[in-house]
């Protein structure tokens, strides 16, 4: 079962913490890896979230803008 960490927080998104859980990175690098194109995210307000969705697919290897984990 999963823990309310690895679900995100029960929305469609995951904030930028969950999501360097998620992907086993840095907070900072998950903040680089957006601002250079890497990781799709949603920007509301001075909130920054990213889509479960698409960030799923990403470690999947199902996204179509990315050819693999190339987050440096």
């Amino acid at each position: 079962m999963a823990t309310a960490n690895e679900t995100g927080n029960g929305k469609g998104t995951y904030t930028v913490v969950e999501a360097a859980r998620r992907l086993g990175l840095s907070r900072n690098s998950v903040y680089q890896a957006i601002d250079r194109g890497q990781l799709p995210f949603l920007k509301i307000g001075k909130r920054i979230l990213i889509p479960k969705i698409q960030l799923e697919r990403l470690l999947d290897g199902r996204d179509d803008q990315h050819s693999g984990p190339d987050l440096k």
